[in-house]
């Protein structure tokens, strides 16, 4: 039975990494096809920016691993900053949590990204954050230029509010007479509700950088108090990502991103949760 359930788990698993995939290669030839259709350098710089950057930060998030792979007890310090995993059999930093899909210990576990199909933590969340915010404002973009440029499909106000209404979606593809206006209202609702759903994403997880929270601790409220924290939402900040903005713009700028060793910030409290 559980081989069953773990076998369906992974069916999902690859099925929504696929359907990232084609979200991202048909919003890749839609982008072309407007652009070839309002020839400007503007709008052609911003896509293809976008799309470099989701891809390299993408690409980023497998190369770094996160796997936990265990560290020396030292004597009188295994109730302070280690645990023990009875599925990996090792003993694992207490920021560190185990993945029953990955079947490995992650350091700074946050969550299971099924659209990516791997774990979010230590290594690879600065990747995670700017891959969302940047696959969140290609998407929106492209959705305006869907509206901008596609006149025979959205030739009133009504036409745009009316995909956000109960059913509406399924009323304007069905008034759809070319395939070409088809294609472009499914691709227009998904670029819509992927760039809302992306920014939201970005936003909460800056949110929980902020304040040195895991989305798994979150969920399971075993964070510290923020008034238990010493370092400030700044330091938070350039834990993940280095100082300097140029991480956010130029694509996978890792090699000069700090490292943190398995070192997590300290907090007043010595009764820390992890």
């Amino acid at each position: 039975m559980a081989s069953v359930v773990s076998k369906r788990i992974g069916l999902m698993r690859y099925g929504v990494m696929l359907f990232s995939l084609a979200y991202l290669g048909l919003s890749i030839a839609t982008a072309i096809y407007i652009l070839a259709l309002k020839k400007s350098i503007i709008v052609t710089t911003i896509a293809i920016y976008c799309y470099i950057q989701v891809c390299a930060n993408w690409r980023a998030m497998f190369v770094n691993s996160n796997k936990d792979y265990g560290i020396q007890v030292e004597e009188g310090l295994e109730q302070d900053i280690h645990n023990f995993c009875p599925e990996c059999n090792i003993y694992k930093n207490k920021k560190s949590h185990h993945c029953p899909l990955c079947e490995c210990c992650v350091l700074r576990h946050d969550h299971h990204c099924f659209f990516l199909g791997t774990c979010i933590g230590l290594n690879n969340q600065r990747y995670f954050v700017i891959l969302c915010l940047y696959t969140g404002v290609g998407s929106l973009y492209l959705s305006l230029q869907i509206f901008l440029t596609s006149d025979w499909v959205f030739n009133r106000w009504f036409n745009y509010l009316e995909l956000f209404m109960p059913f509406g979606y399924a009323f304007s593809l069905a008034r759809t007479t070319t395939l070409s206006s088809a294609y472009m209202v499914i691709v227009y609702n998904l670029s819509a509700t992927i760039g809302m759903f992306c920014m939201y994403m970005f936003g909460l997880q800056v949110h929980l950088l902020s304040q040195s929270v895991t989305w798994h601790e979150f969920n399971s409220k075993t964070h510290v108090s923020k008034n238990q924290q010493i370092l400030t939402t700044w330091s938070n900040f350039t834990t993940n990502f280095g100082h300097g903005l140029f991480h956010f713009i130029v694509p996978v700028m890792s090699g000069f991103l700090p490292s943190s060793k398995g070192k997590f910030p300290r907090t007043k409290s010595d009764e820390r949760v992890y």
